[in-house]
């Protein structure tokens, strides 16, 4: 596999590699073809620890259409959802699309699945929204679902950068170097947007970060450690503890390391 190393001058920011247009909202895709990795977990936690840090207008979107999850993870009670949106794409209103989100008690807002009965959604349909959401806001999250379909396929287009999420064992590890495989044959520019966030880490994990780096070719932007429950916690009661006076206990840290790493 050949070496990569999508962004040589990253610093502490990811680099837009798409040429986006000025103005244009930074798109980032959360995404693993393993379920169970912990992608929404962590595209919820990071989306809400960006909304509580800064005061940026955030928007998460929920593509996994068919069970979504966020609004678990966020405690949301959501009436509509992206199912609402799709019969009205073609001539989307800006009151039809507030009446569809639901925000959270910190700001974030928030585009849940809703519930589907219809046919899954095109990519020209998934561009559409997602170009629309762009326009309307400054920073836009996307819980991308795990199997590689047409929905998966124009959201990964359509970020910015993608942020794999994998656990640090033999099962994420061999995911994720099917994935790269998939992408590599299909659409390799997009491996010059992806960079991996290794979640559930911890002393003894069966791989570290320069094995994942040496196998997979891709950069480790981060860890989020063990600590489910916790940060379970924190979401739960809709709000991360993020004062900058306060001290962050280590997850917290791990959260808005990895935040400050995608986005500045």
């Amino acid at each position: 596999m050949a070496d990569r190393n999508p962004w040589p001058d990253a610093g502490d920011r990811v680099p837009d590699p798409s040429g986006a247009v000025p103005g244009r909202a930074y798109t980032i895709a959360v995404w693993s073809a393993r379920g169970g990795s912990g992608k929404t977990f962590l595209a919820s936690s990071i989306a809400l620890a960006e909304r509580e840090r800064t005061d940026r207008r955030v928007l998460l979107v929920d593509l996994s259409l068919d069970f979504g999850g966020a609004e678990v993870f966020l405690d949301l009670h959501p009436e509509r959802g992206v199912a609402d949106l799709l019969p009205v794409l073609e001539e989307l209103e800006p009151s039809q699309f507030e009446r569809a989100l639901t925000v959270h008690p910190t700001g974030l807002r928030v585009l849940c699945a809703g519930d589907r009965t219809g046919p899954a959604p095109s990519a020209a349909q998934v561009r559409a929204l997602l170009r629309f959401c762009r326009a309307h806001h400054d920073l836009v999250f996307l819980d991308v679902p795990s199997a590689l379909g047409e929905v998966t396929w124009a959201a990964l287009t359509e970020a910015t950068a993608i942020l794999y999420v994998l656990t640090p064992d033999l099962p994420g590890v061999q995911g994720l170097r099917r994935a790269v495989a998939r992408i590599e044959a299909e659409r390799p520019a997009l491996l010059h947007r992806m960079g991996l966030a290794v979640n559930r880490s911890a002393r003894g994990n069966q791989f570290g970060f320069p094995d994942i780096e040496r196998l997979t070719g891709l950069p480790v932007l981060g860890q989020v450690r063990a600590a489910f429950w916790e940060l379970q916690g924190y979401l739960a009661r809709s709000r991360l503890p993020l004062n900058p006076g306060g001290r962050l206990t280590p997850l917290l840290r791990d959260v808005v390391r990895l935040a400050t790493r995608l986005v500045g």
